[in-house]
């Protein structure tokens, strides 16, 4: 169909989103100029937003018209506006284009060309027109491009006025929120502020007194004073709340929350207090850090001091009033700490002396309580759960029984806070159960035995309780150790000079040379002598805890009657705790002294054990023991400057100095020994100590160190090795150094003693002693 129309392409207003595919528009011109262009086309110029403008018309047609409209984004179908009509006049385009509007309009489902939306089969048809003018078509267009931008601005400013309307209401909501949350804190903040404590009646009464005291005070001095308010009398005194300052308030009328800065306090308040809980927490602070510091900073000190301590620099006078902590850690820094022996020194061998930070916090903790088991029944709880721990982490089985039913027995724990309580307690023990087995009280001469490596104390405990000791000489084929051979012909002697044998002591750990007694073999003798039998493990018995450090002497337990260890030794550890297990309770002798005296100590190893864990406290007593058998190595390994004697297994090193590549020298090795002790001692590089054994003089070396590893021991050996040098040096230099004397101290100990045999010791009829007869078994 050819409409016989020229058009111009020009824009509609409002559809500038649509004219962005300008750019295909000079394609369509040129078609224009070409040729006449399609309806299809026309109409796809108006949906990029143009429309067609009729420039010229030629050889229409006086009955039939095109019509197109328009309305806003859709374009309807040709068939509903380019249809063949009569020329209408404008009234009736008028009619028509009004009607149109109204009706609804069904787009045909074939016309799938232009339609926008699906349609069902029907489809409505205009009406036709008798007549259709050009401005009538104008008219029509430009009417409906108007109402098109009128809904589309209502469009707009609508969502604009909802957009506001929203955020206007979610801002009064915010400030509605606000208004009740501050008028809530403002009813609620008197209800919720803490009140002071109530000060009870002791209070009450020690201000009044107090406030007596300062007007008569200021009666004679008149100085100003603050003004304390007067108590009501309408006021029953337990519920009196005086309003005191800080400085007046006792620390139990004073709240909880610690003061924000120091308070000045009057004299009279350090008089009754001298730290006050301020104070207190500073001082603490300053400890804590000097704690740290010094376990940190304790290797860059020498072991020992090098010059003799001296009291001078130290204030003589006594202080009338307090001193402040920091002034007093400032003084500990400079003269005491550079003066002193420290143990927890990487070069400190003399001993075993346990410390760690642990065992400061549980020393803090029970210096704060003051236990005291006369007083504090807890304690006694915390003994017998000590028993089980460790009794349980060392293996400690069941227990031979002497007297009774002589069955094997779970152990009994009983706690003791020193040496000698428990060497007198089991002495005592068995001398009551073996009179009451024979049903008879009457005094005996008993016998206890030893090796002549036993704890020293041993001989204190037999001079208390006035018995006999007999110890029994070690020999090299037996590593020094007692063995059961040698145990029971000393008891077949004894029995023919009517001696009655009840107890022998063997060693774990000897105290000087760290031998082994054979107790199984003994306790064969033991119990067909019907003679009570228990190991001392002071020394060694707390490498029990590692099960690779038991051997066979753990096994032989079973066989004994009891035990009793130590836990000062390998354990990092600085209490006085002695736990003895046995088959029957071992009632304490004077215990409730010692335990008033000490008790706070099995406190401090149950904190100990909570802080460390028992898997710790394995590594340290691990690492104590492989380190120094890895010392006792490298020293015998340096055999042209040492000879090492008695081999052991508990970390424990005993050596001899004697330098074979220096020949012609005529001094034997225990004068040497102890003046290359004396050396080192005076070099202030490394800690030892000195033992004598079998009239021999030997250094005896342990690792000691909590933070020990294998650097720190090779360190060790080198600083040893250079100390040999130095040494050789000055005797080069000091032709009369030899002829010095030895200046050595031992540590105390039996082992060194002469030993007592049954050759010396004459029939005994009575069980009184005569003064000669004590001097000889006190030898």
């Amino acid at each position: 169909m050819s409409s016989g129309i020229e058009f111009e392409i020009l824009p509609i207003e409002g559809r500038e989103e649509a004219q962005k595919f300008a750019a295909k528009l000079p394609t369509k011109a040129e078609k224009f100029n070409s040729k006449k262009i399609s309806l299809n086309e026309r109409f796809g110029i108006l949906e990029l937003g143009y429309y067609l403008n009729p420039a010229k018309i030629e050889n229409t047609q006086e009955d039939y018209v095109v019509g197109i409209y328009v309305t806003g984004k859709e374009v309807l179908t040709k068939k509903q506006f380019v249809q063949k009509q009569k020329l209408i006049d404008a009234a009736t385009a008028a009619a028509n284009a009004k009607k149109l509007s109204e009706k609804k309009i069904i787009f045909d489902e074939n016309d799938k060309e232009n339609s926008l939306h699906p349609s069902p089969k029907k489809q409505t048809e205009l009406e036709p027109t008798d007549k259709l003018t050009p401005d009538a078509y104008f008219n029509e267009i430009q009417h409906k491009f108007a109402q098109s931008h009128s809904n589309s601005g209502m469009i707009a400013v609508s969502v604009i006025l909802l957009i506001l309307l929203i955020i206007s209401v979610v801002i009064n909501l915010a400030l509605v929120y606000l208004i009740i949350k501050s008028k809530k804190r403002t009813i609620q903040k008197p209800l919720d502020q803490e009140q002071p404590p109530e000060p009870s009646e002791l209070a009450v009464k020690r201000s009044k007194e107090k406030s007596e005291r300062e007007k008569e005070k200021v009666k004679s001095e008149k100085p100003e004073l603050k003004k304390v308010p007067k108590k009501s009398e309408n006021v029953v005194p337990q519920n009196n709340k005086r309003s005191m300052s800080r400085e007046e308030a006792m620390r139990s009328d004073m709240d909880n929350a610690p003061p924000p800065e120091k308070m000045q306090r009057s004299e009279r308040q350090k008089l009754v207090e001298p730290i006050s809980r301020f104070e207190f927490s500073v001082a603490m602070n300053w400890i804590v850090k000097f704690v740290n510091d010094y376990f940190d900073e304790s290797h860059k000190l020498t072991v020992l001091p090098d010059n003799p301590a001296n009291a001078s620099r130290i204030q003589k006078n006594y202080p009338d009033f307090p001193e402040d902590c920091k002034v007093i850690l400032d003084d500990i820094k400079q003269v005491i700490v550079p003066n002193m022996c420290h143990s927890q020194h990487p070069r400190y061998h003399a001993k075993y002396f346990g410390r760690s930070l642990a065992d400061i916090l549980g020393s803090t903790i029970s210096s704060t309580l003051g236990t005291d088991v006369n007083s504090s029944p807890m304690i006694d709880v915390i003994e017998k759960i000590l028993c089980d721990w460790m009794s349980s982490a060392m293996g400690i089985t069941k227990l031979r029984q002497l007297y009774g039913d002589k069955k094997d027995r779970a152990p009994i724990g009983t706690v003791f806070y020193s040496s000698i309580n428990a060497l007198v307690s089991l002495i005592q023990h068995c001398i009551t159960r073996a009179n009451s087995h024979r049903n008879t009280m009457e005094p005996t001469n008993w016998v206890v035995y030893c090796s002549d490596d036993a704890y020293f104390r041993l001989e204190e405990a037999c001079k208390i309780v006035r018995i006999k000791l007999r110890k029994i000489a070690t020999k090299k084929e037996d590593d020094f150790g007692l063995t059961g051979k040698s145990f029971e012909k000393q008891v077949e002697k004894d029995i023919e000079r009517n001696l009655k044998p009840l107890l022998v002591i063997c060693n774990f750990g000897s105290w000087n040379v760290g031998a082994n007694d054979d107790y199984k073999s003994i306790a064969e003798v033991a119990k067909a002598k019907n003679i009570w039998i228990h190991v001392d493990a002071y020394y060694a018995g707390c490498q029990w805890i590692d099960p690779t450090k038991r051997a066979k002497y753990h096994a032989a337990l079973a066989d004994v009657n009891s035990v009793h260890l130590c836990f000062s030794t390998m354990i990092p550890f600085n209490g006085r705790v002695i736990i003895s297990w046995s088959s029957e309770k071992i009632v304490p002798e004077n215990g409730s002294t010692q335990a008033a005296m000490f008790g706070g100590n099995s406190l401090r190893l149950w904190i100990l054990i909570r802080l460390s864990g028992m898997r710790s406290l394995r590594e340290s007593v691990r690492r104590k023991i492989t380190y120094g058998n890895m010392f006792s190595d490298r020293v015998a390994q340096q055999c042209d400057y040492f000879r090492v004697a008695y081999p052991n297994e508990h970390g424990v090193v005993l050596f001899q100095y004697f330098n074979k590549t220096i020949k012609d020298r005529n001094i034997g090795a225990n004068v040497l020994t102890s003046m290359f002790f004396n050396y080192i001692q005076k070099s202030a590089q490394m800690k030892f100590s000195l033992v004598k054994f079998h009239s021999d003089i030997f250094i005896r070396a342990c690792f000691n160190y909590e933070r020990c590893n294998a650097s720190v021991m090779e360190e060790s050996v080198s600083t040893l090795l250079n100390i040999v040098e130095d040494f050789e040096e000055s005797m080069k230099k000091k032709k009369n150094a030899l002829k010095e004397s030895a200046n050595f101290t031992f540590e105390n100990q039996i082992g060194g003693s002469q030993n007592e045999t049954t050759d010396r010791t004459p029939p005994s009829h009575s069980p009184e002693r005569t003064q000669s007869q004590s001097k000889n078994i006190s030898k």
